[in-house]
């Protein structure tokens, strides 16, 4: 091709790709990988059987045959339910959306009084957090009283503004919906022989609307409809005369509600709720659905809430946008590129001192940044935290790539060194393959940054074969100012001699090169154990006591190397880290049995204390889920940032220890803090699948006891958890005497009805025309206890009878829901096994094998096995393995000689010396940017022994009789300085990125590691690598 065409074709391709930049999806974090639906509903109250039966097992029924659904996953709480469904691959989200929708309108009709419609959402599996931020938070002010702006915020302007794509839901909070509430008289009922079933059933029919028929009256047809409620003029607030609505007839006389209960409209005791600043108030709490770009959503949601028209003297206020975090720091990383492409810009210029050099740089970024947004937009690449990181590392490499090549081209006017940049880039792309089979968290969080860093690779080899010849022709940079040979001068001359000398003798004692190498590595000694069990030679020698006390110490210490500096001090003190603002997070938890009520006044006293440091804390949110959650979030002022909020972690945990009765967990700032005394999670816990919950129940204590039957097992729980964050649930277990009953002339309904009057929530009644709720309680319902239930007599006809002569009330541990997949139950067991876990899991596995045999078909047991830090690391060592074997053989074919790609393997572990001593030395946390400072030091690290032994094999073809020593000098005279231009703008490009110090999450390692370990790889090519030189020549 013609290098006018090129030009055009690259100048084309280059447009057309930053074009698309703006269409290409930005976000914060990763969006979810897995398509999937969520459909939540609620029924106030219920139990968790019963919601899986009325309401779960129709919905998973319609949803089963749905075709794209590869897998339905639900779980059935306390008051509430949810069903996931995982979606093919291949299936549209938005038309099963559809789908779905059609389904529960189908199902929804059979649903039982008070269950609320569901709803449907895209579910991420991974984020399950009842405490999510919302996106968005307004509170909404005005004349009206509190319920009439919540009723107006809940029916009018939440389901006006959801109908906005990418919302996911808009929640109501800080007003309390109106209720009618009858209390009736137990004791009078009873007289009367009534039951609170027919108060319920006499309201139903008082507000019936019917339909009776047609009816005619000459030539004219009528419609007859029945209209329910007796309507009073003068009476009641609402028109409504409860004392005469009609209850029973008897002795003649119509008895009525007033006769036996009292009715008062008032406002519905809150399950839940939320305040910020410990000021209560409506509030719109809008949250996005998982994938969208919370940035721009937030962003046309503002529009539409200032476009939105409101009642005379109603307005909306903007209390908290949490977007404004993540949008700083997407400013933040846009600036730290910007900066570190400048500083490698005028690097190349004071490098080489030649604007011509400096405007084929910049070209050949350009072009190769519109290539590679071209083939982001076509291979579906979603730019974010870590997609960004890519981005900015790879300007290094493109920059290397492009000086290279101009150095190369500049001097034999040719193309041979391309073989080896395309070697050494693959080699980069091999270890960056490694991010596609890590663990999920890390590979989901990495899986764009490997991709990103790929097609960049892959663009920077096309614009530096193709383009950066012909901008050198057109710019002027064929040949040199002056081609004449310069004589070296004397400090060059000597530095050469010495040089050649150092290598010399590092070849004639190799051995203690190889020693040195070795031991600056070190050897995993420290990772023996002090005894293992069953291995008697094993304790009698690296077990001994003299051993472990005298000589291991010292063994560690001088056989250990970095390595050991890394495991124990900064590998230990490291781990996972979300890039977040500065957060403290106080969690409360009530026994058993505590209300929302008395949970909301703990939380009270928790804002009154905080209220006190109204200048360091910028915002706390209180949210109360119940009487088993409770949660307080405080965020902090730009200027106390720094220290404060460990100093206010400190206060509060000695202030929360004062609150007695409660559970407490503090975190997010410094170590967490927790006065849980439950035990953790079991080391063993199992699956059992089935479709019949009654014969699983069965099974598991079939299996227990077949667990049971080993003395290291002394307890079982069939009934455990299946999440361990889910706190233990207890219910009151009532074994019902039946013959007792059937002598004493009790029916089932007769026990259920008497329950009733225990209920603390009272029971449903029904609604009226208007919406609002009935609700049916006790009069005396505060007085209703365990003790009463069960000595209190009861009429039965005309004797009285106890609940203890017929029935038995027992406490009981239940799991905290009842979880499905695919429609089959899942039961959850857990033990401990007192001993070595090797011999527990094998004791498990036989028991498991025994229990398959015997099990009924449809009837399955899965152990569920966690994070496994040796099973995670065997993992990463595996995976470490397979990038060596592919920088392996790409260097195999590449130089033809098996001993030569073994020499650059032995480079990348003496990389790792470099980032070991660079967060050892520097005390830096270590998190994901730590690891993938590895990944790329494994492949960058060889580019530079490659392009080094390219050269030094032309030129051992040239001279086979010289030593290979002086070979190696001139080959790294040639290619030293491309090589330091190479480290020095990957390294300039990564500085920016520490400005901010180890606080910020991913950046400040990855820029630490990888200056630490590329620069300790130069040392390693220049000292190290040519004492192997004799082992390999051709």
């Amino acid at each position: 091709m013609s290098p006018f065409r090129t030009l055009i074709a690259f100048a084309v391709l280059s447009l057309i790709g930053l074009g698309l930049a703006p269409r290409l999806s930005l976000d914060f974090l990763p969006p979810p990988d897995k398509a999937s639906l969520a459909v939540s509903y609620a029924w106030p109250d219920a139990a968790p059987e019963l919601i899986e039966r009325e309401i779960t097992t129709p919905l998973e029924g319609a949803f089963a045959l749905v075709e794209g659904v590869q897998k339905i996953s639900s779980v059935s709480r306390t008051g509430s339910g949810r069903i996931t469904l995982q979606l093919d691959k291949k299936s549209d989200p938005d038309l099963l959306r559809f789908e779905i929708a059609s389904r529960i309108r189908q199902v929804y009709a059979d649903f039982p009084e008070g269950a609320g419609y569901p709803f449907i959402s895209l579910y991420d599996p991974e984020d399950d957090r009842v405490s999510d931020r919302p996106m968005l938070t307004y509170t909404l002010s005005g004349n009206e009283d509190l319920a009439e702006l919540y009723q107006y915020a809940s029916e009018t302007l939440a389901p006006q503004l959801a109908l906005n794509e990418g919302v996911y839901n808009i929640e109501t909070t800080g007003g309390a919906q109106k209720e009618w509430l009858l209390r009736y008289d137990r004791l009078r009922l009873e007289d009367l022989g009534l039951t609170p079933d027919d108060i319920r059933r006499a309201i139903n029919d008082y507000f019936q609307n019917a339909d009776l028929g047609l009816a005619r009256a000459g030539e004219r047809t009528f419609q007859v409809r029945l209209r329910g409620g007796e309507r009073v003029r003068g009476g009641e607030a609402d028109g409504v005369n409860w004392r005469m609505i009609p209850l029973k007839e008897a002795g003649g006389r119509i008895i009525r509600l007033g006769d036996v209960a009292e009715a008062s409209f008032q406002d519905q005791r809150p399950q839940t709720y939320y305040r910020v600043n410990g000021r209560n108030s409506v509030r719109l709490l809008f949250y996005p659905e998982e994938g969208v770009n919370t940035i721009r959503l937030a962003r046309t949601m503002r529009a539409r809430v200032a476009a939105s028209e409101l009642p005379a003297g109603c307005s909306l206020y903007l209390d908290d946008d949490a977007t404004e975090y993540m949008a700083a720091e997407l400013h933040k990383i846009r600036d730290r590129t910007l900066l570190s492409m400048g500083i490698l810009l005028f690097f190349v210029l004071m490098a080489y001192r030649s604007w011509r050099y400096l405007l084929l740089i910049s070209l050949a970024l350009v072009v190769n940044l519109g290539l590679a947004f071209m083939l982001y937009y076509g291979a579906g690449v979603r730019l974010h935290l870590y997609g960004l990181a890519g981005i900015t590392v790879s300007f290094g490499i493109i920059i290397d790539n492009a000086i290279v090549m101009a150095h190369h081209w500049r001097s034999h006017r040719n193309r041979k060194v391309f073989p080896a940049l395309v070697s050494s880039t693959l080699t980069t792309i091999a270890a960056l393959v490694v991010i596609f089979y890590l663990p999920d968290e890390w590979r989901r969080n990495l899986e764009d940054f490997g991709k990103v860093m790929i097609i960049n690779l892959a663009a920077s080899l096309a614009t530096a074969y193709w383009l950066i010849p012909v901008l050198m022709g057109k710019l002027g940079l064929q040949t040199r100012p002056d081609d004449r040979v310069r004589p070296a001068s004397r400090r060059a001359v000597r530095w050469n001699r010495r040089y050649l000398a150092f290598l010399t003798f590092f070849q004639r004692h190799r051995w203690l090169t190889i020693t040195a190498a070795v031991l600056a590595f070190g050897l995993p000694v420290f990772l023996l154990p002090n005894k293992v069990e069953g291995w008697d030679w094993y304790n009698r020698t690296l077990g001994s006591d003299w051993y472990v006390e005298n000589a291991k110490p010292v063994v560690n210490r001088v056989l250990g190397g970095s390595l050991r500096l890394f495991a124990w001090y900064v590998y230990e003190g490291g781990g996972y880290r979300q890039p977040e603002e500065t957060v403290l997070y106080v969690q409360a938890s009530l026994p058993p049995g505590g209300t929302p009520g008395q949970m909301d006044d703990l939380i009270r006293k928790l804002e009154t204390y905080l209220g006190q440091y109204d200048r360091e804390i910028r915002q706390y949110v209180s949210q109360v889920y119940g009487g088993d959650f409770g949660q307080v979030t405080v965020r902090f002022n730009k200027a106390y940032e720094l220290s404060f909020p460990y100093i206010l972690k400190n206060r509060v945990v000695a202030y929360s220890t004062n609150l007695g009765g409660a559970k407490w967990n503090v975190y997010g700032v410094g170590q967490s803090f927790s006065n849980e005394t439950g035990q953790g999670t079991p080391s063993f816990r199992v699956n059992l699948y089935g479709y019949n919950r009654d014969e699983l129940q069965r099974q598991a204590v079939r299996f227990a006891e077949k667990l049971l039957a080993h003395p290291r097992i002394q307890e079982v729980n069939t009934e455990a958890n299946v999440n361990f964050w889910e706190k233990d649930r207890y219910a009151y277990n009532l074994r019902l005497n039946r013959p007792k009953m059937a002598l004493a002339g009790i029916s089932l309904p007769r026990v259920a009805g008497l329950l009733e009057s225990f209920d603390q929530n009272g029971q449903y009644g029904g609604r009226l025309p208007d919406g609002v709720p009935i609700r049916v309680a006790d009069r005396n319902l505060a007085q209703n206890d365990k003790w009463i239930l069960e000595n209190l007599p009861r009429r039965q006809d005309s004797v009285r009878i106890s609940m203890t002569n017929v029935a038995e009330l027992t406490k009981e541990k239940i799991s905290a829901g009842l979880y499905k997949e695919d429609q089959q139950y899942i039961r959850t067991i857990a033990f401990e096994y007192t001993g070595s876990y090797r011999f527990g899991a094998k004791y498990l596995e036989e028991c498991m094998a025994e229990m398959r045999k015997e099990m009924p078909l449809g009837y399955t047991l899965q152990q569920l096995k966690g994070w496994n830090f040796g099973r995670e690391r065997k993992r990463m060592y595996w995976l470490m393995g397979l990038v060596m074997g592919l920088i392996f053989f790409i260097c195999a074919i590449h130089f033809e000689s098996l001993r030569q790609s073994f020499l650059i393997l032995l480079l990348i572990p003496m990389s790792f010396i470099g980032i070991f001593l660079t967060f050892y030395l520097g005390g830096f946390y270590f998190d994901q940017g730590g690891y993938t400072s590895f990944i790329l030091v494994s492949g960058l690290s060889v580019n530079n022994l490659i392009l080094i032994l390219s050269d030094y094999n032309r030129y051992r073809a040239r001279q086979p009789h010289r030593p290979s020593a002086a070979l190696y000098l001139k080959a790294w005279r040639h290619k030293i300085l491309p090589i330091l231009m190479s480290l020095l703008t990957t390294a300039l490009g990564l500085i920016p990125f520490m400005l901010q110090g180890d606080l910020e999450v991913f950046w400040f390692s990855l820029a630490a590691g990888s200056i630490g370990g590329l620069g300790w790889s130069l040392v390693v090519v220049s000292w190290i690598t040519p004492a192997f030189l004799e082992r390999v020549r051709g």
